[in-house]
């Protein structure tokens, strides 16, 4: 899937009016791919870090989830490759993906209206306008348009007029801005400066391009991609309880000091029909043995308890559930652990069931969940 020719790429001409005339939208998200040869490679995703690798699909990482002007951080990683993404090859085996699209595309032809095709050219274009279509100009006089984003003419999105009835740079890739005009929204990569030198290239190419509405949650209305604001995880050994049940933790949503955001906690595969409860902590993890099976007691002192329920399911079965309406529970208790919330607070969550014959403890604790708070 490497491409060797320009890449293009096509989407709902509103949308991309709507990206290139105010780029502060941020519903209408530009999402794209690099290839391995550039410095942006392996280079570290906003959220948890994780490696950006050539088959990912990025969007900037910036407060309005669209390109801006500026030198912008390295893009965040929007769909990943592997599992749970595209379901690619395994870590190591890359495909570089060079074509994107959302189903949203109208027919390639010359009838398209101008101002609706968006390309990327290679490294060894030159981006210099010349006297006849395709023509490319950058914002510098210079070969400088590797991962620059260019936009047939028609909208005008960028600071400089049509070069010679061809293309004019709409998103650059740095973000620098030229001397004398206004700098052009940024991808947050980076690309080289000058002609192309066989052996040495230090920037990127862009290989992909799409513009598609909703693939990222915004719950609290800030502008910021919802899984740039916190984190999330399990820790700590989940045991067997004395039936045989491997109780585990997980949370759906996004936590936020608002509580503008919808958050459960469930902990499923519990023992059915026994009284338990969730309980967490503000002041970190610990590991300390609680009973029989490997249960493990995993939040810091002092904790909270949460209400009492029962895991429903069946009696000798592996399908009860324990569950908390986080936004509910916070919103119901001011004094609680953990109040008044606040952005970035972490919290400890792990659930309590019996088991009667389970030793002296006659009870089960889960594996733990920690997760932070979003605004």
């Amino acid at each position: 899937m490497r491409s060797s020719t320009h890449t293009l790429s096509r989407s709902l001409p509103v949308a991309l009016a709507a990206l290139a005339l105010t780029a502060a939208q941020a519903s209408a998200q530009t999402t794209f791919s690099i290839d391995a040869k550039g410095p942006t490679f392996l280079a570290p995703s906003c959220g948890f870090g994780a490696p950006i690798f050539p088959d990912d699909i990025l969007g900037v990482r910036h407060p309005s989830a669209n390109p801006a002007p500026g030198v912008l951080p390295a893009p965040r990683v929007v769909i990943p490759a592997g599992p749970g993404g595209l379901g690619l090859a395994p870590l190591g085996t890359f495909y570089d993906v060079a074509a994107l699209s959302y189903a949203a595309d109208g027919p390639a032809t010359p009838a398209m209206p101008r101002g609706s095709v968006w390309f990327s050219l290679r490294r060894e274009s030159t981006a210099l306008p010349t006297p006849f279509p395709p023509s490319a100009a950058t914002e510098l006089a210079i070969a400088e348009g590797a991962a620059d984003l260019f936009i047939d003419v028609g909208l005008l999105p960028g600071p400089l007029p049509p070069a010679l009835g061809g293309n004019t740079l709409a998103v650059d890739a740095n973000g620098v801005p030229s001397p004398g005009i206004l700098g052009n929204p940024s991808l947050g990569l980076i690309e080289p400066h000058g002609v192309c030198v066989p052996g040495f290239d230090p920037g990127d190419n862009l290989d992909a391009l799409d513009i598609a509405v909703g693939l990222e949650q915004d719950c609290n209305g800030n502008g910021v991609p919802d899984r740039c604001e916190f984190t999330q995880g399990t820790y700590c050994p989940t045991g067997t309880t004395s039936n045989g049940c491997n109780p585990s933790i997980s949370g759906a949503g996004v936590p936020s000091a608002s509580l503008s955001c919808a958050y459960q906690i469930d902990v499923s595969n519990v023992d059915g029909q026994r009284a338990g409860i969730l309980f967490y902590g503000v002041n970190g993890p610990i590991a300390a043995p609680w009973a029989c099976g490997g249960s493990m007691l995993c939040v810091k002192a002092p904790t909270q308890r949460t209400g009492g329920q029962t895991s429903g399911g069946t009696l000798n079965n592996c399908d009860g559930t324990l569950t908390l309406d986080f936004n509910n529970y916070m919103a119901t208790h001011p004094l609680a652990v953990g109040q008044p919330l606040f952005a970035g607070e972490n919290f400890y969550f792990q659930g309590w069931f019996r088991d009667s014959p389970c030793g002296k403890a006659t009870t089960h604790l889960s594996d733990a969940l920690r997760f932070s708070l979003a605004p």
